[in-house]
């Protein structure tokens, strides 16, 4: 704390100290110039009078005596007669010095063809004066050291409240929040080191939860593999291996898309650079993604619309969510895209068992399943929704899991026209 305030207080005082000499300086400069054109004016004058008292009959040595009195008693100026310097025409400054604690001009005047007038003026300031000036930015460097010890210390509190955060969360400690600041510059920083340690603390927590599922995925069907090819390698019956060769063949399947799946979802999550994107016809897209799965029960309603988008990653997703709604259907699947304003909207319906209100935030993780009890008809190992939503986080779009009419599962998407760039209606419409 000491340290940092004695930073901050010489960086302020050394600017402080360097703009007043500098203003001090300027100053003076332009005092000095005020000074010697007074003075200059000033020694004209006095010559012009001392030389009309003696044009009028007085004595040049009782006149100057006179003069010499009169700016005497003023205390500011003396006044001598010199030799005239040799081609001099005109009044000069020979000597000028301005400081805060005295004044000194030396002016030479032409008297006549001989002589010259020198007028020497000196001012000192008092002692008492000089004490008060000095004593005066004493007190202005003391009130200044604290109110900026009272500020530096505000700050450097906050400042540790910050460090303190930054090695619990290096610690791996995310439990702990900065308490709300009381100065204003604070509170955006506040907020964005809780934000970043509330998405640490979930990326850590997936991390863990996305460890020990992969370890339980690939446990799967590695063990059926293995099943499989010991009972192809030991059984007395030769007719019975070709129905192993085909689970194993279903196992490698199946841990084939399992790892083709983890690596897309890693990709998504640890993407620096955003993926190329271009205006993707949506609903042809969606078409596509239909005709693809070739099932009965799907039936489109669609306007034509495109998105700027990456277009594998858009269609990866749809794609998903389309083979979800086909997994779990009885017998309708409604595809149905609509323009409302400038928004685009895409929903997906279908008569299935549906999804639990409480389990609509965890389905976007990896690995989870709302049936827990997987079977062949279903199967996959609950990363479809996962790459879903980073894929569509990745389009622009916002979607929200809810019920259909018919009961079951309905997922509805939007696409808004504020974020710039991102929804446009199709060419020719």
């Amino acid at each position: 704390m000491k340290r940092f305030f004695l930073q901050v207080y010489s960086l302020i005082m050394g600017c402080l100290l360097a703009a007043m000499l500098a203003v001090d300086y300027f100053n003076n400069g332009f005092y000095a110039s005020e000074v010697e054109d007074e003075y200059l004016k000033y020694a004209a004058m006095l010559t012009q009078a001392i030389r009309r008292d003696i044009e009028r009959g007085s004595d040049e040595a009782e006149s100057l005596a006179w003069w010499r009195r009169q700016l005497h008693e003023n205390d500011e100026i003396e006044l001598d007669v010199i030799p005239l310097e040799p081609g001099m025409a005109q009044a000069y400054v020979k000597t000028i010095v301005i400081t805060e604690a005295e004044d000194r001009l030396d002016v030479i005047a032409p008297f006549d063809s001989t002589r010259a007038l020198s007028f020497s003026v000196y001012d000192r300031a008092e002692p008492g004066a000089l004490w008060a000036y000095y004593g005066g930015y004493v007190a202005i460097y003391a009130v200044l050291a604290a109110l900026l010890y009272a500020l530096t210390h505000r700050l450097y509190r906050h400042l540790d409240e910050i460090r303190r955060q930054a090695q619990r969360v290096a610690d791996g400690d995310y439990s702990a929040a900065l308490p709300a600041p009381r100065v204003a510059a604070f509170i955006e920083l506040h907020d964005d080191l809780n934000r970043m340690t509330r998405a640490l603390a979930e990326k850590t927590q997936e991390n863990h939860v996305l460890t020990a599922a992969i370890h339980h995925e690939l446990r799967t069907p590695l063990t059926r593999l293995r099943l499989a090819l010991d009972m192809a390698l030991t059984t007395p019956r030769p007719q019975e291996i070709p129905e192993l060769l085909q689970d194993m063949d279903g196992a490698l399947t199946e841990l084939s898309q399992l790892m083709e799946d983890l690596l897309t979802l890693s990709r998504l999550r640890l993407a620096q650079t955003p993926p190329p994107r271009e205006d993707v016809a949506l609903d042809r897209l969606l078409a596509q993604c239909a005709l693809r799965l070739d099932d009965a029960r799907i039936q489109m309603n669609l306007v034509r619309c495109q998105v700027h988008a990456n277009r594998p990653l858009l269609e990866r997703a749809i794609s998903n969510l389309l083979e979800n709604a086909c997994k779990y259907a009885h017998q309708h699947i409604a595809v149905t895209l609509t323009r409302l304003g400038d928004d685009i909207e895409l929903e997906i319906s279908d008569d299935g068992p549906g999804i639990p209100e409480e389990a609509r935030v965890w389905v976007r993780q990896p690995f989870f399943r709302v049936d827990k009890h997987r079977n062949r008809r279903t199967g996959g190992v609950g990363l479809g929704l996962a790459i879903a939503d980073l894929a569509l986080k990745d389009s622009g779009a916002q979607w929200t899991i809810g019920t259909s009419a018919w009961g079951g599962a309905s997922f509805r998407l939007r696409w808004r026209r504020a974020q710039e760039g991102i929804v446009q209606p199709f060419p020719g419409q």
